[in-house]
């Protein structure tokens, strides 16, 4: 099932959705578009999360985008509880994550590679593909989430 973010998460309760991933995902990707060079301070991030790079890919799509015209270098990490606090430490504003300064587009994939929480940071989009059990575990552990979380039909998940 699709639930859709209707609005930004809180930085704590962004914080704790990356948290929640870990066991649950085993990867993350995060892009760079080739358009939108990345500033001195974008390149220091990606140099922070080298040690989780798992591979790198031209691809002209990703979960949530697919680009009409060119590609973009999509960076697969290994999602573990290290790699979420770098996250965290970086930056705690999901929609804050975008070039130069940034990757953008942060993916969690589960454990099976599937699209667990997929971002369109530019157009202050996001959503979770999970089913409905442990969406109710996601709202209890994180309450803000039952208030900005929806099924992609436009329902409100309470």
């Amino acid at each position: 099932m699709i639930y859709v973010l209707k609005s930004e998460p809180s930085p704590s309760a962004f914080c704790d959705i990356l948290d929640f991933g870990v066991g649950k995902c085993s990867g993350a990707l995060l892009i760079i578009q080739p358009l939108n060079r990345m500033s001195p301070d974008g390149v220091a991030v990606l140099k922070k999360l080298e040690p989780y790079l798992a591979e790198k890919k031209v691809t002209n799509k990703w979960p949530g985008h697919k680009m009409s015209a060119g590609n973009a270098l999509v960076h697969r990490y290994k999602y573990e509880e290290p790699f979420a606090k770098a996250i965290q430490d970086i930056n705690d504003h999901l929609y804050g994550w975008l070039q130069p300064n940034f990757p953008e587009d942060i993916c969690l994939l589960n454990n099976t590679g599937e699209p667990w929480f997929v971002s369109i940071v530019h157009e202050k989009d996001s959503y979770f593909s999970l089913p409905e059990e442990e969406k109710n575990a996601l709202v209890q552990k994180i309450p803000e989430l039952g208030r900005i979380l929806m099924k992609d039909k436009g329902e409100h998940v309470n």
